[in-house]
């Protein structure tokens, strides 16, 4: 933080880095996994004093910042990302407001035909230039086409919905 904060009772902060760069702590805290570190029985807690104990890798000063600096930037971006998706959906939100004023109910059928997509394991899949994808994203290439598009992919098993 750089502003005044008053952290509460259900939290663990740093004030004193040691001579270490604040950033690059921040970033090598998130990259520990504290769940093994969990003392408590009905709600999970942390124990600062076992906390303590746990071996890190320290890099000189100024390799911490550098790290510190890279993973900072690509932060900014991601949160940059993430306010332009955010602004992307409230247009999408609009527009379809917009389309309802101006359309007409129909059913998801009428709209558009969803098929089922086929198996295509990855041992039977030969690399290619065309990408193979699954209800979370991309998985593969192959190199021949099921579709040649345009099309939307909606995931049906596993991230049930995501398009």
């Amino acid at each position: 933080m750089k502003e005044p904060y008053w952290p509460l009772n259900t939290c663990l902060f740093v004030t004193d880095f040691k001579g270490n760069d604040p950033r690059w702590v921040y970033w090598m805290l998130k990259g520990i996994d504290f769940v093994g570190f969990n003392s408590g029985s009905a709600q999970p807690s942390l124990n600062r004093n076992y906390l303590a104990g746990i071996p890190v890798y320290v890099p000189p000063r100024d390799v911490q910042a550098a790290i510190a600096e890279v993973l900072g930037a690509l932060d900014d971006k991601i949160a940059a990302n993430e306010r332009v998706m955010n602004l992307l959906n409230r247009m999408n939100e609009a527009l379809v407001s917009l389309a309802q004023q101006n359309g007409r109910y129909s059913t998801l059928g009428e709209v558009a035909d969803l098929l089922y997509g086929k198996s295509l394991p990855s041992t039977r899949r030969v690399e290619g230039d065309v990408s193979v994808y699954g209800s979370g994203g991309k998985v593969g290439t192959h190199d021949e086409s099921l579709s040649e598009g345009p099309g939307v992919i909606v995931g049906r098993k596993g991230t049930i919905g995501s398009v």
